[in-house]
């Protein structure tokens, strides 16, 4: 009888272990990724630590610095945008330049009609 004792609490603690290994994979797989430290944490972190501020204080510094992120990145996008606008216009001119230097310079002049139509179909198709 003894060893038969021995033989349940043997099991109770390795379903135990077993159970406690699958609770935390499975806590692990549905944790929340960790948010990843905002631009200016170090700061958050110094001025803080420096001042001595209270939580209340730490969470208004906080709301301040990721409005100001908040708007770095607006005035990032607005000028990338501009940017790009401009990228663009360059980027049709040289585009031009160089259709006009294959037609002139790289075609024979029998087959630059051609390379015209194409050219005018591709750049302003009839659909």
């Amino acid at each position: 009888m003894r060893r038969l004792h021995l033989w349940i609490g043997v099991l109770a603690l390795t379903c135990s272990a077993l159970g406690l290994a699958a609770g935390l994979v499975i806590e692990r797989r549905l944790a929340p990724p960790p948010t990843p430290p905002g631009p200016f944490e170090d700061y958050e972190r110094l001025v803080a630590q420096t001042f001595d501020l209270s939580g209340e204080r730490r969470a208004y510094l906080s709301q301040a610095m990721d409005a100001y992120a908040r708007d770095i990145d607006a005035i990032r996008r607005r000028y990338l945008a501009k940017a790009g606008a401009d990228m663009q216009r360059e980027l049709e001119q040289v585009g031009l330049r160089y259709a006009q230097l294959i037609r002139d310079d790289v075609l024979p002049a029998s087959q630059r009609q051609a390379f015209d139509e194409v050219s005018q179909a591709t750049l302003y198709p009839t659909h």
